[in-house]
């Protein structure tokens, strides 16, 4: 049976976290029919006995690899499942805030052309910006911009258009990523949703940041987040920039 939007949501011996997370999504998340695919990496942390447990009311399924699948791959096992219309990716150091996902939908109903949404994510405990949108700097790298910012500084409550948003919160036609392949696995932990934004723009598609999702992010929880970031980077510098230059 279809769904409007599956969320999928790596995870890796996080579970204050990603216990959390799953919270706040089941009291948030109003006004849509929607489905939560959580994708273990192996944790040994209770993560199972939670997620099938009874404390959560969530229409879930649940997938445990054996071993750390990282970020592109669990993401992927995660759509081969979906029913959703529309996929969510979001990482399981979030919490999100009343009508966030209804508010990134919206944009795909009141927008043409729109390839994926993001949302404005917040440092907790701090107030600032984490991601309201990513540029495209002079030398080809990307960089988030309003960074560190108050999270209400006035430039970041406005709808735009940007070279890409971050795979921490970003909504996307499930058709739209079954036809560009997915995530890249050559990635691991980084990189993979700038590569998605690359794949996008090259359809002409946009992608827009809607300030009127608020998420906040704790940001690089994952055990091993930037092991392979040099190779990750110089994966990307080739694929993306250096064959354009």
């Amino acid at each position: 049976m279809e769904k409007e939007v599956s969320i999928i949501i790596p995870t890796k011996d996080a579970l204050p976290l990603i216990k959390q997370c799953l919270l706040s999504i089941q009291r948030n998340t109003v006004g849509m029919d929607y489905e939560v695919i959580v994708v273990d990496n192996a944790s040994k942390d209770g993560t199972t006995e939670f997620v099938t447990g009874s404390e959560l009311t969530l229409d879930g399924k649940y997938i445990r690899n054996k071993e750390n699948k990282s970020f592109s791959v669990a993401n992927n096992q995660g759509v081969s499942i979906a029913k959703g219309n529309y996929l969510c990716f979001l990482n399981n150091d979030t919490l999100v805030t009343r009508n966030w996902l209804v508010n990134m939908l919206k944009v795909f109903k009141e927008e043409d052309n729109i390839g994926i949404v993001g949302a404005r994510l917040v440092h907790p405990g701090r107030g600032t910006i984490q991601h309201a949108g990513v540029i495209e700097t002079a030398s080809g790298l990307p960089d988030h911009i309003y960074f560190n910012k108050p999270m209400n500084y006035p430039p970041a409550m406005e709808r735009k258009d940007y070279f890409a948003v971050t795979g921490a919160c970003m909504l996307m036609p499930k058709k739209l990523f079954d036809d560009l392949g997915g995530f890249d696995e050559t990635y691991w932990y980084g990189w993979e949703d700038i590569d998605m934004a690359n794949k996008v723009k090259e359809l002409g598609k946009r992608i827009v940041y809607e300030p009127t999702a608020v998420v906040y992010h704790y940001e690089s929880r994952t055990s091993g987040r930037y092991l392979a970031e040099s190779s990750n980077f110089g994966y990307y510098m080739k694929k993306w920039v250096l064959n354009k230059a």
